[in-house]
């Protein structure tokens, strides 16, 4: 599902999916979160991006700015505990 979006994200701008920058991540994430996805959502297409090969320069897992994105996420939508009991 995540790299569907990726792909769509891509394709809408003339972006390869498979050679991406570090620079287009937060963008898409972005996209989603203000789609109104969590943390872990959001965090699960990080994870899906950051797994297809980008070359050396594309760090989606520690890059500073993604991890600043991800932990702003978090902040403003904490993942919600399944039960309350």
């Amino acid at each position: 599902m995540a790299s569907q979006k990726w792909k769509q994200f891509c394709s809408k701008r003339n972006i390869d999916s498979h050679d991406i920058s570090v620079n287009y991540i937060p963008k898409f994430l972005t996209l989603l979160y203000e789609s109104g996805l969590g943390s872990s959502p959001i965090n699960t297409a990080r994870s899906a991006v950051s797994s297809l090969h980008c070359g050396s320069t594309c760090l989606a897992g520690t890059h500073p700015l993604i991890y600043l994105f991800m932990r702003g996420v978090y902040i403003s939508r904490p993942t919600q505990s399944r039960y309350t009991v």
